[in-house]
């Protein structure tokens, strides 16, 4: 009886580390994401300061960014949030 009980309470915690792992995983992959598309974000308006391109463009794109750094902030808030209950965490 106890080895059964033993084996479901390894199984639960063999379980709940896989979930901490699979949240950890998942938020250092959106994160890494949004960093990724912020530094596009961040080349493409360098890139587009010398030249000769209308004005409505790089404001496009400011609005743009501005959008991926108000996203990188909501992630780096829920990566905040997950970090207590899980130590995988990638920062």
């Amino acid at each position: 009886m106890d080895i059964a009980r033993d084996d479901k309470q390894k199984c639960r915690e063999l379980w709940n580390r896989f979930e901490n792992a699979t949240i950890s995983l998942t938020a250092g992959i959106s994160l890494y994401k949004a960093i990724q598309a912020n530094s596009h974000i961040i080349r493409l308006l360098n890139l587009a300061k010398p030249q000769r391109i209308p004005t409505t463009m790089p404001r496009q794109m400011s609005i743009i960014r501005e959008h991926m750094d108000r996203n990188l902030h909501e992630i780096q808030g829920l990566i905040a949030e997950l970090r207590p209950k899980s130590p995988n965490v990638v920062d």
